[in-house]
Formats: C-alpha cells, structure tokens, sequence
C-alpha cells in the first residue's frame, strides 16, 4: 500500500491532490490545517466512502515568541 503525505500548505493545489489520492483509495497524512479547516469533513466523508484514512497532524503556536 503507498501513502500520500501532503506538506504543501494552502487550499490548492493541494486540496485537489488530497482529494485525488483519496478518491483512488490511497491513505493521506497532512499537516494542512488551513485544508483541513476549509475541506476537513469533505475529505473525511471521501475517506470513509473509500475505506481509507485521512490522518491529521499539526504543531501550534510553535513560531509564538515568549517575551518575559
């Protein structure tokens, strides 16, 4: 099985591959909040329609400077 991770960033291209690669039934990473926030429930409801994952991962606050 082969795994699509998607690290672009943004709504498209990105968007479209995420959705190619689920809809051929291949399992997704991404750590594309602003693609999961604008296409998350979507995307999901293609993963599950085609049995696969769509998993999810992202740090916040990480550039977040702490001024003391």
């Amino acid at each position: 099985m082969r795994l699509v991770v998607e690290l672009m960033g943004g709504l498209e291209p990105a968007g479209t591959l995420v959705e190619r690669a689920l809809a051929a039934g291949k399992p997704v990473v991404t750590a594309n909040k602003e693609l999961v926030a604008a296409r998350g429930l979507e995307l999901s409801d293609l993963a599950q329609e085609r049995g696969v994952a769509l998993l999810y991962e992202a740090a916040v606050g990480g550039g977040i400077p702490i001024i003391r």
